[in-house]
């Protein structure tokens, strides 16, 4: 499925705002998402429409939330398998910054703080899914799909109003059973 920023944004409301967290509550709610560990939170724009009954999240800095969390670890993926115990979670949330070498985010600088390259923080993630955390599902947002087993994949179409882009750019939110 392909969605263009621009058709979210015309709905008007929270979607208007952060158009990519109309993505996020669409593919949580199809698996009925309660408990969710996302371990590259940010400021938790993801969740500004759909909040799932439990939220923890782990990110290196501690930022200045758009959503807080139910329990923050300030720690890296990696860190996070010393710091959790056994939890069944739902789904792991996967955002890794970063994705192309020598680019620079002028607009949100918490970008290029970046601790370990796009690849190796998702397969931190999934190892993390895999064998501390029980998840049945990986929600990703990344620039392709990785070759394992989509349940739903939606390309989204972005617009960067302070960007020179000639081209419209696209990024997948794709949700993997694990």
């Amino acid at each position: 499925m392909i969605i263009d920023q621009r058709d979210i944004q015309k709905l008007g409301g929270k979607a208007a705002k952060y158009p990519t967290a109309y993505v996020i509550s669409t593919l949580l709610k199809k698996i009925n998402a309660k408990r969710v560990l996302d371990v590259t939170y940010g400021r938790g724009r993801f969740y500004y429409i759909y909040r799932p009954e439990f939220l923890a999240a782990a990110d290196p800095v501690k930022r200045q939330w758009v959503v807080t969390p139910d329990i923050f670890y300030q720690t890296h993926v990696w860190g996070l398998f010393n710091l959790l115990e056994r939890h069944d979670f739902d789904v792991v949330v996967c955002d890794p910054p970063k994705w192309h070498k020598g680019v620079r985010y002028n607009k949100r600088e918490e970008y290029n703080q970046v601790i370990g390259d796009a690849y190796s923080i998702i397969m931190g993630a999934l190892r993390l899914a895999h064998e501390k955390v029980a998840a049945k599902y990986f929600l990703l947002h990344y620039d392709r799909v990785l070759p394992l087993e989509v349940v739903e994949d939606v390309e989204f179409v972005w617009w960067a109003r302070y960007l020179y882009t000639e081209k419209k750019k696209a990024s997948h939110f794709t949700l993997y059973m694990i």
